[in-house]
């Protein structure tokens, strides 16, 4: 996933003629043979580099049909929160960003700069609004 993401953002990046892009989008793809700790200080260094963390779907490899949440994702959230950072969940993709939301909606005071983009978020399906929403949030972030 993490991938075909990177892809979007740096044709986004690329048609805006931003030609730094590393500093602007960071990948730190995660190995095989990592233990649980070394994952954990891999997922603090990664989120410690940035300034925001969106939280997309977070589904557990598993069977097609089973629905298991990410405890990885869950993981990075906790991190990201620790470390003051401008969290985004995307509840429409699902799974733990899902989750992830409803406990920022339910404790919105934590996260003021989402306020007034709590019901297009809850409610907007369309991919390309979805990313205008967060865009619009980070220009937010940023001016503040």
């Amino acid at each position: 996933m993490g991938n075909y993401l990177a892809g979007h953002a740096f044709q986004y990046l690329s048609k805006r003629d931003v030609y730094d892009i590393e500093k602007k989008l960071l990948m730190r793809p995660f190995f095989e043979k990592m233990d649980m700790h070394e994952k954990t200080n891999h997922r603090y260094k990664m989120i410690e580099e940035c300034k925001h963390a969106i939280f997309i779907f977070g589904k557990s490899p598993s069977k097609i049909d089973e629905k298991i949440d990410s405890k990885g994702v869950f993981e990075e959230y906790k991190i990201a929160k620790s470390l003051k950072k401008n969290i985004i969940a995307i509840p429409a993709t699902g799974y733990a960003a899902e989750k992830i939301f409803a406990e920022q909606k339910k404790n919105i005071v934590e996260y003021p700069y989402l306020e007034m983009y709590l019901t297009a978020l809850e409610k907007e399906k369309n991919p390309e609004k979805i990313s205008k929403i967060v865009i619009e949030i980070l220009k937010d972030c940023v001016s503040d």
